[in-house]
């Protein structure tokens, strides 16, 4: 990309944002080194200046209520298994994650660990824009990451996130996303509405689908522009609040304790 065009996609139209508070920038897919990554790592990572590299290591940002843990996952396949050379790093990104990770701390990255993404059922027909998004209501949905599962069995962490992790936040898919699961496991969400062309929301229940080993217990998809919304809760956990872009709710849920549950639609 060229300075021109970060001015006109980024820069100027991002002066608001920029000046109202500080932002945690997660690289993602688009940020590979064949593609915005040059300009990614020159204007927007948190490091001192350096070439576009394949990884990044993970860092922590501390704050009053919680800690953020963010972690590049931009290399991994979402449902085939990277080259070896990516699950080994991922494993000791985990692990060196795991060792930032302290009170209570969120996950962020690109790539989702356990989430389901929207797709058409088996021999129907189906169309995608240019960036190859489905353009018709899927019938179905697969679930993914397999890479980042992977690395994270491969780890010493045997596939289970620290016990200070109370919530895995990402976005790569084009919809939002929220998901709780059995056995402890922290909530995922996906928070992928705020920028191009969505994907169509799986509109029936999700619930007791199983995602690497444990099963999905609450379930809200959304798709709908907009943006997520945290505050912290009076009696403890967060209040998470689905805008659109006019800044209307959409849902509002309640995160606590490694469990999410959402409003009806």
């Amino acid at each position: 990309m060229r300075m021109d065009t970060w001015n006109t996609e980024f820069f100027e139209p991002g002066v608001p944002m920029l000046e109202a508070a500080p932002i945690v920038l997660v690289r993602g897919d688009h940020e590979k080194c064949e593609r915005a990554g040059r300009g990614y790592f020159r204007f927007l990572d948190p490091g001192p200046f350096r070439t576009c590299t394949e990884f990044s290591d993970p860092y922590a940002l501390d704050f009053r209520e919680l800690q953020l843990v963010v972690m590049d996952t931009v290399q991994a396949e979402d449902t085939s298994l990277s080259p070896d050379v990516v699950i080994d790093r991922y494993a000791a990104d985990f692990e060196r994650a795991a060792k930032l990770a302290r009170g209570e701390t969120w996950l962020l990255s690109h790539r989702p660990i356990w989430a389901l993404r929207p797709k058409p059922a088996p021999g129907s027909q189906t169309e995608t824009d240019a960036c190859d998004n489905q353009t018709i209501p899927p019938l179905t949905t697969e679930p993914i990451n397999m890479t980042v599962q992977d690395a994270l069995a491969e780890s010493r962490l045997m596939g289970r996130l620290p016990r200070a992790v109370e919530l895995v936040l990402t976005a790569h898919i084009h919809v939002g996303e929220v998901l709780s699961f059995t056995g402890r496991r922290p909530p995922q969400m996906v928070v992928g509405i705020s920028g191009t062309k969505l994907l169509p929301a799986v509109t029936h229940d999700l619930v007791g689908q199983e995602i690497d080993g444990e099963t999905i217990t609450h379930a809200t998809m959304v798709s709908v522009h907009g943006f997520f919304g945290f505050k912290p809760g009076r009696k403890g956990g967060w209040r998470v609040h689905v805008l659109d872009a006019e800044g209307e709710r959409v849902t509002r849920c309640r995160l606590a304790d490694k469990s999410v549950r959402c409003l009806a639609q």
